[in-house]
Parts: C-alpha cells; sequence; structure tokens
C-alpha cells in the first residue's frame, strides 16, 4: 500500500538550526505600491492572525475601507479571527472561491520565497 499526504504540502521556513523553530508567515499585499506587510508566528493561530489584520489596519489610519482577500482556509473564519475585523469596521472580508489560489496576488509572492 502507498501512502500519500493529503492536500497541499505547505514549505516550511526555519527559525534555526534548533528544534521546534518552524515559522509560519501570514500576509497583506498592498493593491497600489506592492508593499507587504508580514507577521511571523512559530504557528497561525486565530487569535495571532487576528492581531496580524489589527496591525495591517492600524498601518493605514486614513483608509476609509481595507480589503482583506482570504482563502477559504477555516482560521479565517473563527470568531477570534472575526472579532478582530468586528473591532476595526474599516476591514473588510473577500473570500475567494474554493481552490482559487491563482486569484490571490499573495500567493504568487510566496510561490516566488
Amino acid at each position: 500500500m502507498v501512502v500519500s499526504p493529503r492536500g497541499r504540502q505547505q514549505p516550511r521556513l526555519r527559525y534555526s538550526h534548533r528544534a521546534n523553530s518552524l515559522m509560519r508567515v501570514a500576509g497583506a499585499l498592498e493593491a497600489r505600491s506592492g508593499r507587504v506587510h508580514s507577521c511571523d508566528f512559530p504557528s497561525i493561530t486565530a487569535r495571532r492572525l487576528g492581531r496580524c489584520w489589527r496591525q495591517v489596519g492600524r498601518r493605514y489610519p486614513e483608509a476609509r475601507r481595507i480589503y482583506l482577500i482570504v482563502d477559504n482556509w477555516p482560521v479565517h473564519f473563527h470568531p477570534h479571527a472575526q472579532a478582530a475585523v468586528a473591532r476595526d469596521p474599516r476591514l473588510q472580508l473577500v473570500p475567494l472561491p474554493t481552490y482559487a489560489p491563482w486569484l490571490n496576488n499573495i500567493e504568487r509572492l510566496w510561490r516566488w520565497l
């Protein structure tokens, strides 16, 4: 019997050569300038993702609306992540269709990295 991994295997980036050093990155790509805002964590939880989204909101205090394009990863829709969006009425999630990573420009950056 051949066993193969399910789903897409995420690339891994290490903080250092020591144990427990994997890093996960969440990012936001500004459409107009191409600037990237990123947050890195040992693991991404809904609370940490919400904190990252709040940082994006603070980065653009003059913006009337900030669209966050998200894929269908369940963490994006967890109540803790949604609470961050509720705290800043300028943040609006725009969910992509299922299995459509080519529609999200930040995915191109992750692929390149």
